[in-house]
């Protein structure tokens, strides 16, 4: 009997500790909520802020799954509030004790532990609405930084092997368009022609549309490549990437695209 009773308060100290363990640890655990307070000395203490999507483990084995839970996740910027990378970009971040769901969207603040590796600051996590993000680029603005429009296209044009940057497209979602195209070969290689102005909403969204109604094109080894990220209409990075760009359809979406700017450069 007196076993037995020892056994039941045994039981009971072990639950009762597994309680407040569980307790402790959802204290501890951090989730999205609002900026609230904190908001001046978490961005002041990142390197790097940025609207990101978790896209998921670097390990998805089952009996590594506990344990990747605390380490490193691949993340997809969507925006940058602070710190030079950009929409589509993709890298490891550590997420420090933060309760991160694979897919989905959060205001990340960051410090960066290597070149190619960043961790979050500590209880500090934000869902990733317009409220939210509208406050924290408020308060980056407030500290003297500039967050910069997001990119609606970005469309890059590179050559055969060695032959570099052929074209580039940036169209930002405030309607401003940068497009450059190299001039020649040889010596004029690096020498190209540049235009800036503004496009009316509809035209980028009629770019966008044809973008997304793209086909494949041609596969075709060492013929170049026309790379094309852009944002959907849910907010979130698109890309796409074509082989052989000097036929259809990348031939078209670049044809398309130097006429947006060039419209866009005289309407300046």
């Amino acid at each position: 009997m007196a076993n037995q009773q020892r056994r039941r308060s045994g039981r009971g100290l072990t639950l009762l500790a597994a309680g407040l363990l569980a307790v402790a640890t959802q204290g501890a655990m951090v989730q999205a909520g609002e900026p609230g307070s904190g908001l001046a000395e978490a961005i002041q203490a990142s390197d790097l802020i940025v609207v990101a999507r978790v896209i998921g483990l670097i390990d998805t084995k089952p009996a590594a799954r506990a344990r990747k839970a605390r380490e490193a996740h691949w993340i997809e910027v969507r925006r940058t509030l602070k710190g030079p990378e950009e929409s589509g970009q993709r890298f490891l971040a550590l997420p420090n004790g933060l309760a991160w769901v694979d897919g989905d969207s959060y205001v990340l603040f960051l410090k960066r532990i290597r070149a190619d590796q960043v961790a979050a600051l500590p209880e500090r996590l934000l869902e990733a609405t317009d409220v939210t993000i509208s406050e924290v680029v408020s308060e980056v603005n407030a500290q003297g930084g500039e967050v910069s429009a997001r990119r609606a296209i970005w469309m890059r044009y590179e050559g055969s092997w060695g032959a570099g940057l052929i074209a580039e497209l940036v169209v930002t979602t405030e309607g401003e368009v940068q497009w450059k195209r190299r001039r020649g070969e040889g010596e004029e290689r690096s020498q190209y022609e540049e235009l800036v102005g503004t496009s009316s909403a509809e035209e980028i969204e009629a770019l966008i549309r044809q973008i997304e109604a793209a086909g494949p094109g041609p596969i075709v080894d060492d013929a170049g490549s026309l790379t094309v990220r852009w944002i959907g209409g849910d907010g979130r990075a698109r890309v796409k990437a074509f082989l052989m760009p000097q036929k259809p359809p990348s031939v078209e979406l670049l044809e398309a695209a130097e006429a947006l700017a060039r419209a866009a450069a005289q309407a300046k």
